[in-house]
């Protein structure tokens, strides 16, 4: 299901940003809404497949209203930016509405690295916002990349401490992409830092950009290329240890 394009925020290593510029368009609710009905006939379950269904706060305090209003019975998940925690009555309605897991890009837990690319959230309100989300009834898939300018040998042990706290139910990792088209890209190849020379270099190695990804494009700051695949490669095998699953 589709409510909205674009995303109000604009990270310099976001695809979305790079063609959207910060603006986001909505769509029309009651479309969304034959759209909800449509599915329920053969389905109990969907997804918005929005790069933030946050963008617009009183659209969605309508758009959740109107699938309770409707009593659309779906179970659903959605993405959305991590400020959500902060907002109880959309996180009621949201779990009124049928919403039970929340995509969020919280792409890191240094604040370094988040300034550095334009990302505009504190990673010490984190664990508070996380908390009530979960609390709220509805679980959270978290995003975070590693390869960050900040980034060390060090930081996978740092992401795991802080997935493992935090409850987050599905961590999605990936190395940073620096993908053509996007103001990282852009600053990377100035920096002399990008390891490949072709666009068609990258689409070989991963055809949809946005997939998990262990392959180093680019020379990190503080740490070789070799390092950062290293470094991922043991975070998600610790993150993808049966015990470790069965607790999140």
């Amino acid at each position: 299901v589709l409510c909205s394009i674009g995303c109000i925020n604009d990270c310099d290593f976001c695809c979305t940003a790079a063609v959207y510029k910060g603006h986001c368009r909505l769509r029309k609710i009651k479309f969304v809404i034959e759209d909800l009905k449509s599915i329920s006939r053969i389905s109990k379950k969907a997804g918005f497949v929005d790069n933030n269904i946050y963008n617009n706060r009183e659209y969605l305090l309508k758009l959740l209203k109107a699938i309770i209003d409707n009593n659309i019975k779906l179970k659903w998940g959605a993405q959305i930016t991590v400020d959500v925690g902060d907002d109880p009555e959309v996180l009621h309605y949201l779990h009124k509405a049928g919403c039970r897991l929340l995509f969020i890009g919280m792409e890191t837990v240094n604040q370094e690295n988040l300034a550095g690319v334009n990302k505009k959230y504190l990673v010490q309100s984190y664990k508070e916002r996380l908390k009530n989300i979960n609390k709220s009834g509805i679980k959270v898939a978290g995003y975070f990349m590693f390869g960050f300018d900040k980034d060390t040998t060090e930081t996978p042990e740092m992401l795991y401490d802080f997935i493992s706290s935090v409850k987050v139910s599905i961590p999605i990792l990936n190395i940073l992409i620096p993908v053509p088209g996007t103001r990282i890209f852009q600053r990377l190849k100035e920096e002399n830092r990008i390891l490949f020379k072709e666009e068609q270099d990258l689409l070989k190695n991963n055809s949809f950009y946005n997939s998990a990804c262990n392959t180093c494009f680019f020379i990190p700051k503080l740490m070789t290329a070799k390092e950062a695949e290293r470094g991922f490669l043991e975070l998600y095998g610790k993150l993808a240890g049966y015990f470790q699953i069965i607790k999140r």
